[in-house]
Protein backbone atom coordinates (compact mmCIF):
# COMPACT_ATOMS: atom_id res chain seq x y z
CA UNK A 1 0.00 0.00 0.00
CA UNK A 2 2.92 2.14 0.19
CA UNK A 3 3.73 3.02 -3.56
CA UNK A 4 0.09 3.61 -4.20
CA UNK A 5 -2.01 6.00 -1.96
CA UNK A 6 -6.48 4.48 -1.80
CA UNK A 7 -9.47 6.19 -1.34
CA UNK A 8 -12.50 3.63 -0.65
CA UNK A 9 -16.04 5.36 -0.23
CA UNK A 10 -19.45 4.01 0.38
CA UNK A 11 -22.01 1.37 1.88
CA UNK A 12 -19.61 -1.01 3.23
CA UNK A 13 -22.43 -2.74 5.99
CA UNK A 14 -20.47 -2.01 8.82
CA UNK A 15 -20.97 -0.81 12.42
CA UNK A 16 -17.59 0.91 14.13
CA UNK A 17 -18.99 3.50 16.86
CA UNK A 18 -16.27 6.08 17.74
CA UNK A 19 -13.68 3.18 17.33
CA UNK A 20 -10.77 3.92 15.62
CA UNK A 21 -7.99 0.90 13.93
CA UNK A 22 -5.03 1.88 15.13
CA UNK A 23 -4.31 4.28 18.55
CA UNK A 24 -2.40 6.81 15.96
CA UNK A 25 -5.60 7.45 14.32
CA UNK A 26 -7.19 10.48 13.91
CA UNK A 27 -9.70 10.89 16.84
CA UNK A 28 -13.21 9.47 15.75
CA UNK A 29 -17.04 10.80 16.31
CA UNK A 30 -20.34 8.78 15.21
CA UNK A 31 -23.75 9.14 16.59
CA UNK A 32 -24.29 5.58 16.31
CA UNK A 33 -23.40 4.62 19.67
CA UNK A 34 -24.08 0.33 18.76
CA UNK A 35 -21.62 -1.69 19.08
CA UNK A 36 -18.58 -2.96 16.48
CA UNK A 37 -19.88 -5.25 14.35
CA UNK A 38 -18.39 -8.02 12.91
CA UNK A 39 -17.91 -6.53 9.06
CA UNK A 40 -16.46 -3.42 11.67
CA UNK A 41 -13.72 -5.55 13.16
CA UNK A 42 -12.92 -6.60 9.37
CA UNK A 43 -13.04 -3.08 8.37
CA UNK A 44 -10.49 -2.75 10.97
CA UNK A 45 -8.37 -5.28 10.35
CA UNK A 46 -8.15 -4.21 6.51
CA UNK A 47 -7.37 -0.49 7.59
CA UNK A 48 -4.58 -1.89 9.68
CA UNK A 49 -3.21 -4.25 7.36
CA UNK A 50 -3.10 -1.32 4.50
CA UNK A 51 -2.45 1.58 6.76
CA UNK A 52 -5.49 2.66 5.94
CA UNK A 53 -7.28 5.67 7.96
CA UNK A 54 -10.91 6.41 8.41
CA UNK A 55 -11.79 10.24 6.66
CA UNK A 56 -15.71 9.15 7.94
CA UNK A 57 -15.99 10.69 12.04
CA UNK A 58 -12.62 12.31 12.33
CA UNK A 59 -13.44 15.20 14.78
CA UNK A 60 -10.83 17.53 12.49
CA UNK A 61 -14.03 17.03 9.63
CA UNK A 62 -15.92 18.92 12.01
CA UNK A 63 -19.68 16.96 13.63
CA UNK A 64 -20.94 16.30 10.58
CA UNK A 65 -18.82 13.78 9.49
CA UNK A 66 -20.19 11.83 12.04
CA UNK A 67 -24.07 12.27 11.06
CA UNK A 68 -25.87 8.58 10.39
CA UNK A 69 -25.68 7.25 6.94
CA UNK A 70 -28.61 5.04 6.57
CA UNK A 71 -32.04 5.73 6.95
CA UNK A 72 -34.09 2.60 6.95
CA UNK A 73 -37.95 2.88 8.02
CA UNK A 74 -37.01 4.49 12.03
CA UNK A 75 -33.87 2.82 11.78
CA UNK A 76 -30.82 5.08 11.87
CA UNK A 77 -27.04 3.89 11.52
CA UNK A 78 -23.47 4.79 10.44
CA UNK A 79 -22.00 2.22 7.36
CA UNK A 80 -21.47 4.07 4.88
CA UNK A 81 -17.39 5.35 5.01
CA UNK A 82 -14.78 7.14 3.17
CA UNK A 83 -11.42 5.88 4.24
CA UNK A 84 -7.99 6.55 2.55
CA UNK A 85 -4.38 5.60 2.74
CA UNK A 86 -2.26 7.71 5.89
CA UNK A 87 -0.48 9.44 3.30
CA UNK A 88 -3.20 10.38 1.61
CA UNK A 89 -4.77 12.38 5.04
CA UNK A 90 -2.94 15.84 4.51
CA UNK A 91 -4.56 15.95 1.26
CA UNK A 92 -8.28 15.64 2.43
CA UNK A 93 -9.55 19.12 2.78
CA UNK A 94 -13.14 18.39 4.34
CA UNK A 95 -15.55 15.69 4.75
CA UNK A 96 -18.85 15.59 5.42
CA UNK A 97 -22.36 13.70 5.76
CA UNK A 98 -25.18 15.55 3.86
CA UNK A 99 -28.74 15.44 5.67
CA UNK A 100 -30.83 12.71 4.67
CA UNK A 101 -32.80 13.77 1.36
CA UNK A 102 -36.69 12.23 1.18
CA UNK A 103 -36.63 9.50 -0.68
CA UNK A 104 -33.22 8.13 -0.46
CA UNK A 105 -32.01 5.63 1.81
CA UNK A 106 -28.40 6.79 2.67
CA UNK A 107 -26.82 10.17 2.76
CA UNK A 108 -24.24 11.47 0.54
CA UNK A 109 -20.73 11.43 1.71
CA UNK A 110 -19.02 14.82 0.31
CA UNK A 111 -15.11 14.61 0.32
CA UNK A 112 -12.78 17.22 -0.84
CA UNK A 113 -9.53 16.69 -1.80
CA UNK A 114 -6.21 17.87 -3.15
CA UNK A 115 -4.50 16.54 -6.22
Amino acid sequence: AGKFKILLKGDLNARTSSNTPSANDPVRISKDDKPMSGRGRFLFRLCNDYDLVFISGAQCFGPSSGEFTSFQGSHRTVIDYAICSRSLLPQIRSFKVEPQIKGFDHAALVLEIEV
